[in-house]
């Protein structure tokens, strides 16, 4: 989960490999959203094995 600032707007993804996507989100890549809304502050994550029970 990332967001814009406190408060602000937040953002809920599933990566592979978030060392790789939050780069991509601070440079306006990751997403169109992200981008627009500024949602670049990691703020939680949660690490599991199969997608699905993400």
């Amino acid at each position: 989960m990332t967001a814009s600032q406190k408060g602000g707007t937040i953002y809920i993804g599933v990566t592979n490999d978030l060392a790789r996507r939050m780069p991509e989100h601070k440079t306006g890549q990751g997403s169109s959203f992200a981008s627009r809304y500024g949602v670049q502050r990691l703020v939680w994550y949660e690490g599991v094995f199969r997608h699905h029970r993400a």
